[in-house]
């Protein structure tokens, strides 16, 4: 047992894990893509799409301490006023979450499916998270470098976005 928690105690200390009820972050906001039928975050042009530039996210003012797919089940509407696709439609187009630093060197990508709280996720062995988010201790990200890649965006739908609530520390 000895050996176990040395090992944790080193995980914990390197940011590595948290305890399962840890507070997620002291700030918490909404980040979100909506897809449209022309322009920059076309489906007909791309698969890739890239948050809007937030400074408060970016590395040098803030870590970010966990991150959240918000699902329709969760809030209705998205901040303005559109549907959020749903994680069937996430998973389905194969939806990758990728975080970028200032240099746009790939920090980490993460399945979106494993960021929903609510709902049961069939490839973990566990069917549902709980209410457990995703921990996360990024330090160097550029919020306007992160994005979220499709391999399919045909079962996505012009006019609606895709939700996330991103939790942070102060630096």
């Amino acid at each position: 047992m000895r050996v176990v928690s040395h090992i944790l105690e080193k995980f914990q200390k390197e940011n590595m894990a948290k305890p399962y009820n840890d507070i997620a972050g002291d700030f918490c906001k909404l980040a979100q893509i909506e897809f449209t039928a022309t322009g920059k975050n076309s489906l007909v042009n791309q698969k890739s799409f890239y948050f809007d530039a937030d400074p408060t996210l970016d590395g040098e003012n803030a870590v970010i301490t966990a991150i959240e797919y918000v699902d329709p089940l969760q809030q209705a509407r998205t901040l303005n006023n559109s549907q959020i696709e749903t994680l069937n439609s996430m998973s389905n187009g194969g939806a990758m979450l990728y975080i970028s630093d200032f240099q746009r060197t790939l920090i980490a990508q993460i399945p979106v499916r494993v960021l929903s709280t609510t709902q049961s996720v069939l490839s973990l062995p566990i069917s549902s998270r709980n209410g457990k988010k995703t921990f996360t201790h990024f330090t160097t990200q550029k919020w306007q470098n992160c994005y979220v890649e499709f391999t399919d965006v045909s079962v996505l739908t012009a006019g609606n976005s895709i939700l996330f609530r991103v939790y942070y520390n102060l630096r």
